[in-house]
């Protein structure tokens, strides 16, 4: 548990380090938040920022969505209020910062835009940073090309923001996400395409989940062997087992492939999204420590039953040059 705790340390440290390109870029001036389109991320990202100061231009095609989804950021605001965490003064004046709109010419003097993703990218200025929120969150784009740049929404402030870029990914566009992480105190992992890493995880998760329920495990007794509550019986070690094979498989899959840049971002990515707890220190980290050897055996054995027990690639190409998930760990 201690060497789990001192990696789950410096790992989600290493996750939030931008590219060199990106950290070199002075931290940008970001006080107005364009949004085009309106769904629940957006609801909830607007709150969000209008309680961290910002100004916001919210525009849609659309009244009637507009409308509904301003109405789900109005009830988080009532929902504060009589939590007493805000006043109503202060309600007030985040309600003021707020501008509406059905063009999206008001979003000129934003600047970021999001835009959701079930509306095109508005067409404005090419120097204008874009971007679309949907199910994987925020991908931001520059000029008028497609999203190559995406970051996670979290529900509250504090949460997990996952921000995912394709290799070419302006880094002014990246630099203006990272503001507007550090603006809303989100925790901020970087991911490459292909992700985001939480849902692919979840999925795999999900995945091992009903394989065990298949075999008379309820979903209680999982989520109590996975946070470590749980009494130490064999019942308990086949859940857990079970579940880091499917969530390392995945990871490796992930690494592969390019959707994450080092085992290391899977393993942050699963502490800081609560998916197992710190001292454990991740999937990639649990696979190291059984043994890349016996974890391979064990998805072999498992894949019969359950596609996401398939043994990666890289995990046959790791064992063959005798390497592990942490020799990956570079950079």
């Amino acid at each position: 548990q201690a060497a789990g705790l001192r990696y789950a340390f410096f790992t989600e440290r290493r996750a939030a380090v931008p590219s060199p390109a990106v950290a070199a870029i002075a931290a940008p001036q970001l006080d107005r938040l364009g949004i085009w389109g309106a769904d629940d991320m957006a609801a909830d990202l607007v709150f969000q920022a209008l309680s961290a100061g910002m100004h916001v231009i919210w525009a849609a095609p659309d009244r009637d969505t507009l409308v509904q989804a301003l109405g789900r950021t109005a009830a988080r605001q009532e929902q504060a209020v009589v939590a007493g965490t805000i006043s109503e003064d202060t309600r007030d004046a985040d309600w003021a910062r707020l501008t509406t709109a059905l063009d999206p010419a008001a979003l000129t003097s934003a600047d970021l835009t999001l835009a959701t993703a079930t509306v095109n990218p508005p067409t404005m200025q090419a120097s204008l940073g874009q971007a679309s929120l949907g199910q994987a969150g925020l991908g931001a784009v520059a000029g008028q090309g497609g999203p190559d740049t995406a970051i996670t929404v979290p529900y509250a402030t504090g949460g997990l923001a996952e921000l995912s870029q394709q290799p070419d990914a302006p880094a002014e566009v990246t630099a203006l996400l990272m503001a507007l992480a550090r603006r809303l105190n989100w925790r901020l992992t970087f991911a490459g395409p292909g992700g985001p890493i939480e849902l692919r995880l979840r999925q795999a998760l999900a995945a091992a989940t009903d394989h065990l329920a298949a075999q008379g495990v309820t979903p209680d007794q999982i989520a109590a062997a996975l946070t470590g509550t749980a009494p130490d019986s064999r019942h308990t070690t086949e859940i857990v087992t079970a579940s880091l094979a499917a969530m390392a498989a995945e990871g490796a899959r992930m690494v592969a492939g390019g959707c994450a840049r080092r085992p290391l971002d899977v393993d942050a990515v699963a502490l800081l999204a609560g998916m197992l707890p710190r001292w454990m220190g991740g999937p990639m980290f649990q696979a190291d420590q059984r043994g890349l050897l016996v974890l391979r055996q064990d998805l072999r054995r498992r894949a019969p039953e359950a596609p996401v027990f398939t043994p990666p690639r890289l995990l046959d190409d790791l064992i063959s040059e005798g390497q592990t998930f942490a020799s990956l760990n570079t950079g």
